[in-house]
């Protein structure tokens, strides 16, 4: 039988070198990220709303103007209408994220108001896009400012 004399000085180097190791071989993952273009939303928007010009409307979006942390940032989105009209969708944009989309909520014949409350996750300061797509098929558009001190998808050192 062979005795392996190691110590627990030993091990621990051994761990070390090969966390450093896998840890330096990893990928940069910042720059795998794409730029964001405005072609990228402008898509989005006219896959979702249709062929349309939005017009500016009665939505209000309510987000603090400050937020510590992207992860989970409070909105509230309404949209007031005429009583003979109904909303027919709401599309939320964020202008910044790696994923334009935050939401995209559909209300039924019986939705006595177009209202919704969630939390979302903003990759950094940036502007929020709300559109409103009525019955009819007139859009409506809104924006908001909403600043991040430490973003969604930078603050835990990796991309998703």
């Amino acid at each position: 039988m062979r005795k392996f004399d190691h110590s627990r000085r030993d091990a621990l180097r051994t761990s070390a070198a090969f966390a450093a190791a896998t840890f330096l071989s990893m990928p940069n993952s910042y720059a795998a990220i794409p730029s964001l273009q405005p072609e990228r939303v402008e898509k989005l928007i006219r896959d979702r709303m249709g062929p349309v010009k939005p017009e500016p409307g009665p939505i209000e979006l309510n987000v603090p103007p400050l937020s510590e942390s992207g992860n989970s940032v409070p909105l509230t989105v309404s949209v007031e209408s005429p009583p003979d009209t109904r909303i027919d969708h709401v599309l939320v944009v964020a202008t910044r994220n790696r994923r334009p989309m935050v939401i995209d909520v559909h209300f039924g014949a019986g939705a006595p108001k177009a209202k919704f409350s969630t939390r979302i996750r903003v990759n950094e300061t940036q502007t929020l896009l709300a559109f409103a797509k009525l019955q009819s098929g007139t859009v409506w558009t809104a924006q908001t400012e909403v600043d991040v001190v430490i973003g969604a998808c930078e603050g835990l050192g990796f991309t998703y």
